[in-house]
C-alpha cells in the first residue's frame, strides 16, 4: 500500500529577512511505500535556527509532528 507523504519544515524561531529554506528532497506529489524510510533534504540561506518537522498522510488536511529542534544547517533527516 502506498501513502503520499507531503512534508513542511517549520522555524522553532523567529526568522527575519534575508533568511530562508528550500526544501529540495521530497519536493511535492511523491508516493511512499508504507514502513518505508526517506530522507528529506534542504537548503538554507542565512541564518536558519532549528526546525521542527511535520508531515501529513491526508493530502494537507491534518498534520503530525514528528521531530523537533531539527539542525537546520545539517541539511538533511
Amino acid at each position: 500500500m502506498k501513502f503520499l507523504f507531503l512534508f513542511i519544515l517549520s522555524f522553532s524561531l523567529f526568522v527575519s529577512f534575508g533568511q530562508s529554506i528550500t526544501i529540495t528532497s521530497p519536493n511535492g506529489g511523491e508516493f511512499y511505500n508504507a514502513n518505508s524510510t526517506q530522507t528529506i533534504t534542504w537548503n538554507t540561506s542565512g541564518s536558519v535556527g532549528n526546525m521542527d518537522l511535520f508531515y501529513t498522510t491526508d493530502n494537507g488536511t491534518t498534520w503530525s509532528l514528528y521531530a523537533t529542534g531539527i539542525n537546520s544547517t545539517g541539511g538533511s533527516y
